[in-house]
């Protein structure tokens, strides 16, 4: 429902992200109304979701063979779409983990391949997270929503990237994501 969520009140930060996404019906809350902006997002609704937003193809879609998901899973088209796109990655076992709580550094890495970010040199650049440095897996692209404006840290001197997103904090990272999109001119 588009309808206030009874948990998201108009003053909190991501309060109008949430309304923004639920009006486009690309998110939803629950049936008793709350929207549980606190509750951890899984990598199966994160793919579900960001599938939507960009608009992805997942009427044929090519087996991703992650040993954990099925084609009974409700997640399934968007992940295989998202797998087929390069977007996402299991993990070394040949896992996906649908139902694992996202961190934000895979947020990060998700959201610039999803929305084919501009990808920057760091070496001139000062890193502000004791937490991130500029080259090892999901770092260079933490450091490229940072500098974009798509999110800060946890604190100024760290982001947290191995914290699982809340929901509410997801809908902020979305939106800002499209919006910082929006922005961005390619010339080739």
């Amino acid at each position: 429902s588009t309808n206030q969520f009874s948990d998201v009140p108009p003053s909190k930060y991501f309060a109008e992200a949430v309304y923004d996404l639920a009006e486009r019906n690309i998110i939803g809350g629950y049936p008793d109304g709350t929207f549980k902006p606190g509750n951890s997002i899984t990598r199966g609704q994160a793919a579900a979701i960001i599938a939507k937003l960009i608009k992805l193809d997942t009427a044929k879609v090519k087996d991703p063979k992650f040993k954990d998901v099925t084609t009974a899973n409700g997640f399934y088209k968007a992940i295989a779409a998202m797998a087929e796109k390069g977007i996402i990655r299991g993990y070394g076992d040949g896992r996906f983990g649908p139902n694992d709580p996202i961190t934000r550094g895979q947020m990060a890495s998700i959201l610039v391949k999803a929305f084919d970010l501009p990808r920057y040199d760091y070496s001139s650049h000062k890193n502000p997270f004791e937490d991130v440095k500029t080259s090892a897996g999901h770092n260079p692209n933490i450091l490229i929503i940072h500098r974009l404006g798509i999110t800060g840290g946890t604190t100024p001197s760290t982001f947290s990237p191995n914290i699982a997103i809340t929901r509410g904090q997801a809908a902020k990272m979305m939106q800002a994501t499209e919006e910082a999109k929006s922005k961005i001119v390619t010339l080739r």
